[in-house]
């Protein structure tokens, strides 16, 4: 298992995010990853997503890029993976999106279970969200919703992991952080 072998401060970390389809809170908490893990300048290896859920090759819904547009962000490219082997056997975070994803991930593979992040409990406010909701056939408003609330977690969870362990940031001298786009 390439995960406990190499040490993420040496090789970059590596990160899947699991929803049930792939459509939607998973492909924008990838998104919006790369993103923040750029301006933290964290050092990544790959970041993906996937969903539990074994739908492949489908696109997005247009709701999900009218609320990334306004951050300059697009998943227009993306295509639906399903939760692979090489996820649970090589990702040093399975963050997922709901409990029933983390019950998915521990069913399939018992020893991930310590990897496993429950990216609802890193809100600003404690106790706030059960889970990140799917906003699959809400509105414009529920996925700006969905939005904001990855985005808030995620702000939260990557700053406890740069606060964590200063070795994952990058220190290249052009401050460039290196974030690796997955296969």
């Amino acid at each position: 298992m390439a995960a406990a072998q190499d040490s993420p401060a040496r090789r970059g970390l590596r990160i899947v995010f699991v929803c049930s389809g792939n459509l939607c809170r998973s492909p924008m908490a990838e998104a919006l990853a790369r993103r923040l893990a750029a301006s933290k300048n964290l050092t990544i290896d790959w970041i993906e997503s996937a969903g539990t859920l074994g739908i492949e090759g489908e696109t997005v819904p247009e709701l999900v890029e009218r609320v990334l547009a306004p951050l300059g962000l697009s998943l227009a490219h993306h295509r639906s993976r399903a939760l692979s082997v090489r996820h649970l056997d090589e990702a040093d975070f399975i963050v997922v999106m709901a409990p029933q994803h983390a019950r998915e991930v521990r069913m399939r593979r018992p020893g991930a279970a310590d990897r496993i992040v429950r990216l609802w409990k890193y809100t600003s406010k404690p106790g706030r969200l059960k889970e990140i909701a799917d906003p699959i056939g809400g509105d414009l408003a529920v996925y700006r919703r969905c939005r904001d609330n990855l985005e808030e977690c995620l702000t939260n969870w990557l700053a406890t992991l740069a606060k964590d362990d200063p070795s994952l940031r990058n220190q290249t001298r052009d401050g460039n952080s290196s974030v690796g786009t997955g296969t």
